[in-house]
């Protein structure tokens, strides 16, 4: 006789901020594919559904300690993570992930009719500070000088910035978090955090006076204060050569000049191109002239990082000691020799950026933080999609005219050596 019930098998959505291990499989997966075979066997009408769970503090810790943005850690771990699954056979017939619009719409659906039915109730609670979560803080700071190109890139910064905020990591400083309070921690909370300066994005298919109606219900109380615009300040780099011997294997250096702020629009624009011509692809100048032509280094590349104050654009490499100051009179070379660029090189890396650019518009949570970012800082919510059409209509004249008022300003050089070496 045929079973009419129908039957819905959830497991626990995995983090997508790491890799799965068997005991993630054994523990919360294993059991429910056991179970949903036997009801497939028996041919009863079952689905079995998961899904990469793509928000949450670990996530946003992760892309802090590995300096790259939360949506690339999701990507990477989500794609890996469905691939294990299916390697090691667990079938399930739907794996989605968090970020998804169906995800979005179905939990504001939820979300909407219990709101809409007055169920939810709105108070305060007290929260527990956690002497634990500052010492993991302070040992997640610690792990990022074990990180060799990391270790080079913050004595790049520390060489760059001296005590500047930009110097230091966002996690702060060893002894800082170690003296913090909780009184110190809750009132700079309150008087930073205050919800009325907060910027709120909603990105995704939804019923917009309803989600309006939410925002008021929820913040409608609060009495608007006004919000100091950003400025920018004055700093010009220190250009010191920090070179520290640490218990490594890998000798890593960062070499970098000053570069145009987050606010120097077309600045920014054309040191972003000019960044990705020098080393942003494997078909870059010092990925060819580096690793190609004089096989110096493996792991070479460039980075530009634009600040709203003073920003840098830099060179980095993984390299053996006795190659140490020829990498360094390359990397000056190569940045010098960006004033060559040739007309069909120029476009090539504009299609190359736009493409890495748009990529981000693929998922609401990254268009969600771009345009609030962007409207927080002042520049307005439309500017992601303005910078679309900047990266189109830079020409190779306009950007080389302004790589030319800036080459060459503030050289600084960061590196850590292996401490085995005798220098």
């Amino acid at each position: 006789m045929k079973n009419n019930t129908k039957y819905l098998v959830t497991a626990a959505l995995p983090y997508a901020n790491n890799y799965i291990h068997i005991g993630h499989v054994a523990g919360a997966y294993l059991s429910p594919d056991i179970y949903v075979r036997y009801r497939k066997l028996k041919n009863d009408d079952v689905i079995f559904i998961s899904g990469s769970d793509e928000h949450g503090t670990a996530i946003e810790m992760a892309s802090i300690i590995e300096k790259i943005t939360p949506q690339e850690i999701i990507d990477r771990y989500h794609f890996s993570n469905k691939k294990a699954f299916e390697d090691l056979g667990i079938q399930f017939d739907i794996f989605s992930r968090t970020s998804s619009e169906i995800h979005h719409k179905t939990a504001q659906e939820f979300f909407l009719n219990l709101y809409n039915k007055n169920i939810l109730v709105k108070r305060s609670d007290k929260q527990l500070y956690s002497e634990k979560e500052k010492r993991f803080l302070i040992e997640q700071l610690a792990a990022l000088d074990d990180d060799p190109l990391q270790a080079a890139l913050l004595r790049f910064k520390k060489g760059f910035y001296g005590t500047h905020p930009y110097g230091a990591s966002t996690l702060g400083e060893p002894d800082c978090l170690e003296s913090f309070t909780e009184k110190e921690v809750f009132d700079w909370y309150r008087h930073k955090y205050v919800p009325n300066n907060m910027v709120i994005a909603v990105v995704g298919n939804f019923d917009l006076s309803k989600m309006k109606d939410v925002f008021l219900h929820q913040m409608g109380e609060l009495i608007p204060q006004k919000v100091k615009p950003f400025k920018e300040d004055n700093f010009y780099p220190l250009s010191l050569r920090i070179v520290e011997q640490k218990d490594i294997q890998d000798n890593w250096m960062v070499i970098g000049y000053r570069a145009p702020s987050l606010f120097d629009v077309r600045g920014r624009t054309a040191f972003e191109l000019l960044s990705n011509c020098l080393g942003g692809s494997m078909y870059s100048r010092l990925f060819l002239k580096v690793r190609e032509e004089l096989g110096l280094s493996y792991q070479v590349g460039s980075i530009y990082v634009p600040f709203i104050g003073s920003s840098f654009i830099c060179a980095y490499a993984g390299f053996s000691y006795p190659f140490f100051e020829e990498i360094i009179q390359v990397f000056r070379k190569e940045f010098n020799n960006l004033v060559y660029m040739s007309a069909t090189e120029f476009e090539e890396t504009k299609n190359y950026t736009l493409g890495m650019y748009l990529s981000r518009f693929e998922t609401v949570y990254s268009l969600s933080s771009m345009i609030t970012f962007y409207e927080r800082i002042g520049l307005g919510w439309e500017f992601p999609f303005k910078y679309q059409e900047l990266i189109q209509g830079m020409s190779l004249e306009e950007a080389l005219s302004i790589y030319s008022k800036h080459k060459g300003e503030g050289e600084t050089l960061g590196a850590v050596v292996s401490s085995q070496i005798k220098k």
